[in-house]
């Protein structure tokens, strides 16, 4: 899962280390906590790294940050039919309930 937020910065053959770039601070932290298992994979494979060092990355090394999920600019439209629905299901809720209150006022607020 880590992938998209990791980069590799370079590995040096003389001494076996191999460098990682995290998108933040976050990533980086957990995956240090991952090290020995991670090289320990690596070593499996047939990479010949002797160690791993990871950092938080620099500007500009092509890991982008995740863009915000803006809200939808338009309201959500509370059709006829819609409110046709809950108004009959409001009967069938037990006097007094949080769920027949929020229906209520739902339909209150959608009129």
């Amino acid at each position: 899962m880590a992938i998209p937020h990791i980069k590799v910065g370079g590995f040096s053959e003389e001494n076996g280390q191999l460098k990682l770039f995290a998108l933040n601070s976050a990533v980086a932290t957990r995956l240090q906590q991952k090290l020995p298992s991670i090289l320990f994979k690596l070593q499996e494979q047939g990479w010949p790294a002797q160690s791993i060092t990871i950092k938080q990355s620099p500007g500009g090394v092509g890991i982008g940050q995740e863009k915000p999920v803006l809200p939808a600019k338009t309201p959500l439209i509370f059709s006829e039919k819609a409110q046709n629905s809950w108004a009959k299901l409001l009967p069938t809720l037990e006097e007094g309930s949080a769920l027949r209150s929020a229906v209520e006022k739902l339909l209150k607020n959608m009129k």
